[in-house]
């Protein structure tokens, strides 16, 4: 009884932690849809509780695919806010993202708040208009376009044929780019063409796709001429050099009363810089990016990236910070710091990686001798992680493919005195896909095994002490030191179900309906230091069925997932968590007003066959989102095109055994955006409430109100450059009523130009801001604050 009595205190204890006292309150509302093919941008509103934070991650996925761990950047506005781009080209159907927030402390957050791994945000992709199969209207050019064709990496040919997918079968498509055909170095799918030119001319180009029937005669066809910018060099040079380079500069100057969190507080300076170089000639390619933060510290993992990637016929080179994926259970998108490459000869492909995962982090120790017994104070620093694939890949992607992947992850203990535990960590795995009907159906599985090291500080065992451990193998361990260390803190010594994750999944796409089914097992001691957020001990399925009506005007998501832990029945409870996803969403072409509607819900709970060390469990999770959006051409003093955008996101998360907890948060946000045909000028107004409230049993109720208003006005006077020159002024205000009340200003006026410093374009933005706080309740917490932004973007 005084186990269990315990056991209660300790849940408690940890939920009233994790989601009351040290919670960063953050504004968000997931999108109203993702376009196909189109990058979305995320922005996470922090209101209160910034100053705690560490850092904020993203990680987003579609479909059967493990997730993409992105850092996000901080910017400062009314409010702190944290920004992070899922590429364009990775959104070929619905996303669903999660964020971690990594508090100063340590401690961390998620967005949404319970499971987020297995119940993310889910945004359903708005398709392209299906219309009526016409010779103009068979293709979409999604690239290049008129606004975008500049002579620089980012220049590819991207043609859409949703129309006519159903009627694709036994047909050949062909791409020519000027004159010349390249289908055989363009990536074609059953609804997309895409192809990226090592290099592009700043001249005309043609550019016509063809679709043969089996006979050879043409069954439909296109073609368009895209004239390309120029975007000159400095001099003369091997290779094509084109680039840009932006550098964003902000600074804070505080002025506090004596009571605030700001008094006495230096200024603060914040920076990044940015270049990116791309180029080529002929069969060569190379991209540069160096990103430098003033929010880089010795203290925490970098945010400063440099990486160098060079393209060349069967070879890739990847100098720098990488995104490494091998495969779910293995490395996932995981940063690297280090080299990595492909060497691919028609159905072989072998990839390899060497580099830093994580970076040394000093620790110290301070010993007090002026009292005895000696105090000590000792901070935990981290190890250099380094980590080492190796993938071989027989196949073809776009049929039937087998990989063979091996990882090796190990703690270089000699990077740092004041850290523990170092690890040593190995995984070797097999994984398939086979496409059918030009991947419209698509099968696939891997299994992983892994062997993981806990502690290599003692060293290896040698066969004697093996002996007397009762440990049996059949070779040495010090005869292997060199490839894994064995030693008593290894887990588990011998290959079992419990060292092995896998998986097996189903993607069908046939009659505008894409189905996806997955099914995961991760054994209790499988670990892949490469992919931190593996959950292990866990088991279930996932099922995602998206439907697609009236011409792509209409879309249905329904999911469903469950999962348990206790998979090899070693602990005495086992839980359950399960969870369904409702989606709807109606983007008529014309006339006629968007709207989306979410339902997510989780519940978690368990069964306990040990009462004296477990207790119950229930929790229970819901969010739902509604958003709708209406343009027309609504003539105010002048034609407009005006669209009303209306949002309501609500979540409950509820323990229902204990009532330790019962977390209410309600956003509703109503913009408007008008930009005038006629007049140079936009305007930008939103008005917004966001209230929060927990109600535990028995315990003092917390709450907090924030109302939010604010109104943008672009002005484009035709004063310099056909108009390029921009002025903007603004106002926000936002006041919290509840536990704690307050009232914030935020004035702001920028001026953006884009003028010629060098032979190609530069530009230029010049922002003021200033701040104004006022504390309700204690004067003496008032402070202002004063922002300057600079930023700067040469193109060359």
């Amino acid at each position: 009884m005084k186990k269990s009595i315990t056991a209660v205190f300790l849940i408690l204890l940890f939920c009233t932690t994790m989601l009351i006292a040290e919670t960063i309150e953050t504004d968000f509302i997931p999108p109203e849809f993702v376009q196909y093919m189109k990058p979305l941008y995320l922005r996470l509103g922090i209101i209160n509780g910034g100053d705690n934070i560490e850092e904020v991650y993203l990680f987003y996925k579609k479909a059967n695919l493990d997730y993409v761990q992105v850092l996000m950047d901080p910017g400062m506005g009314m409010n702190p806010y944290y920004d992070a781009t899922i590429p364009g080209s990775f959104i070929d159907q619905p996303i669903s993202f999660y964020f971690r927030i990594i508090k100063k402390d340590m401690l961390e957050q998620t967005i949404p708040g319970i499971d987020p791994i297995n119940n993310p945000y889910y945004v359903s992709m708005k398709l392209p208009p299906e219309k009526k199969v016409k010779e103009e209207a068979s293709f979409q050019i999604l690239s290049p376009d008129q606004e975008y064709n500049f002579q620089d990496d980012d220049f590819m040919v991207a043609i859409s044929y949703f129309a006519l997918e159903d009627q694709l079968e036994g047909k050949t498509i062909k791409l020519f780019f000027d004159g010349k055909d390249v289908s055989s170095l363009s990536t074609i799918t059953s609804n997309l063409l895409v192809f990226k030119p090592a290099s592009v001319k700043p001249t005309a180009h043609k550019i016509e796709i063809i679709i043969y029937n089996e006979d050879g005669s043409v069954f439909k066809q296109k073609n368009w001429v895209v004239q390309v910018q120029k975007v000159p060099t400095i001099q003369k040079l091997p290779v094509s050099v084109n680039g840009d380079l932006l550098i964003d500069s902000r600074l804070t100057i505080n002025d506090a009363d004596s009571g605030s969190y700001y008094y006495d507080t230096d200024d603060e300076f914040r920076s990044i810089g940015r270049l990116r170089l791309w180029g080529g000639k002929d069969w060569f390619r190379y991209k540069g990016r160096v990103y430098i933060s003033s929010e880089e510290r010795s203290t925490r993992q970098p945010y400063n990236r440099y990486s160098l990637d060079l393209y060349m016929p069967h070879f890739n080179l990847y100098l720098g910070d990488h995104n490494q994926v091998f495969s779910n259970t293995t490395i996932a998108g995981k940063n690297v710091r280090g080299v990595g490459g492909e060497l691919e000869f028609g159905f072989f492909k072998l990839s390899s990686f060497y580099g830093q995962i994580q970076r040394h982090i000093k620790g110290t120790m301070d010993v007090d001798t002026t009292i005895t017994p000696y105090d000590t104070t000792y901070t935990s620093g981290y190890y250099n992680r380094n980590s080492l694939g190796l993938r071989m890949q027989f196949g073809n992607e776009r049929s039937f493919y087998v990989g063979l992947n091996a990882l090796k992850t190990k703690d270089d203990m000699n990077s740092e005195d004041y850290a523990q535990n170092p690890k040593d960590n190995i995984v070797v795995g097999l994984d398939s896909r086979l496409s059918l009907f030009k991947s419209r159906l698509q099968f696939g599985w891997e299994v992983s095994a892994s062997l993981l090291n806990n502690n290599i500080a003692p060293g290896v065992l040698t066969q004697d002490e093996l002996d007397s451990l009762n440990i049996d193998l059949p070779f040495d361990p010090e005869s292997i030191e060199n490839i894994f260390v064995i030693n008593q803190y290894v887990e588990p010594y011998k290959l079992s179900l419990s060292n092995i994750a896998a998986e097996g999944y189903l993607r069908a796409f046939f009659m505008h309906n894409l189905l996806n089914i997955r099914y995961s097992y991760v054994g209790g001691s499988f670990n892949s230091l490469a992919n931190p957020y593996l959950q292990n001990d866990k088991a279930g399925f996932n099922i995602m069925d998206n439907v697609t009506l009236l011409k792509n005007q209409l879309t249905f998501g329904l999911g469903y997932h469950a999962y348990n832990d206790n998979i090899r029945n070693t602990k005495g409870s086992t839980t359950y968590t399960k969870g369904i996803l409702l989606n709807a969403g109606y983007y008529p072409y014309q006339d006629l007003p968007n709207m989306s509607m979410n339902f997510q819900q989780t519940k978690i709970t368990n069964e306990i066959s040990d009462t004296t060390l477990y207790s119950p469990i229930d929790r229970l999770n819901n969010i739902v989102t509604v958003t709708t959006s209406y343009k027309r051409p609504i003539p105010i003093f002048s034609p407009t095109d005006t669209r009303f955008i209306l949002s309501y996101s609500h979540t409950n998360t509820a323990d229902k055994e204990y009532e330790s907890y019962n977390y209410n948060a309600n956003n509703i946000r109503f913009g408007i955006n008008v930009d005038y045909t006629e007049l140079p000028m936009s305007t930008r107004f939103n008005i917004g409430y966001l209230s929060r409230k927990d109600a535990p049993q028995d315990t003092t109720e917390k709450k907090s109100n924030y109302f939010t208003v604010g109104l943008t006005e672009e002005f484009r006077p035709n004063v310099y450059k056909n108009g390029s020159l921009r002025t903007t002024i603004g106002y926000n205000l936002t006041r919290s009523t509840g536990d704690s009340r307050y009232m914030k200003h935020y004035i702001s006026c920028g001026i953006h130009n884009q003028f010629k410093l060098l032979p190609s374009n530069t530009f230029l933005s010049l922002e003021f801001a200033y701040l104004i706080y006022h504390d309700l309740d204690d004067e003496a917490k008032n402070y202002n604050q004063m922002r300057g932004i600079l930023k700067l973007t040469q193109k060359f």
